[in-house]
């Protein structure tokens, strides 16, 4: 814990929006070298649904390209990262303790380079409330 605290004070970024307004909207990065596609259909049909289907979020702290490296899960299959300009504060978040509902929101047309936008919504909860 005290690793954690000395991250959330030295933070890339100082001013982020998750922590201003509780909240969050970014596009996983790496999409196109996991399983995404393979789900895609099912995804689809949960993302038309009133209640959009949850996102996990998983630390990778010993990821050797960058320490603050937070996965994309859905229902046991890596999607992808959060991507860099929003992991090291969710990173350090969730070392904290911080309960975050994550949820895909929209998924995008596939890219040339099978690319996906699939945006994911990120919340902070607080006493079992989304901020």
């Amino acid at each position: 814990i005290r690793q954690a605290i000395q991250r959330a004070n030295t933070l890339r970024r100082p001013s982020s929006e998750l922590r201003r307004i509780g909240r969050v909207t970014f596009s996983i990065a790496g999409w196109q070298y996991y399983n995404g596609e393979e789900l895609i259909d099912d995804i689809r049909e949960q993302t038309w649904s009133t209640e959009k289907p949850p996102a996990q979020l998983q630390p990778e702290p010993k990821n050797m390209y960058d320490e603050y490296a937070v996965s994309v899960y859905w229902r046991g299959n890596k999607l992808g990262y959060v991507p860099r300009t929003h992991n090291e504060e969710i990173a350090v978040l969730l070392a904290l303790g911080r309960e975050l509902d994550a949820r895909i929101m929209t998924l995008g047309s596939r890219r040339p380079n099978g690319w996906r936008p699939v945006q994911v919504w990120v919340e902070i909860v607080t006493n079992g409330r989304i901020e």
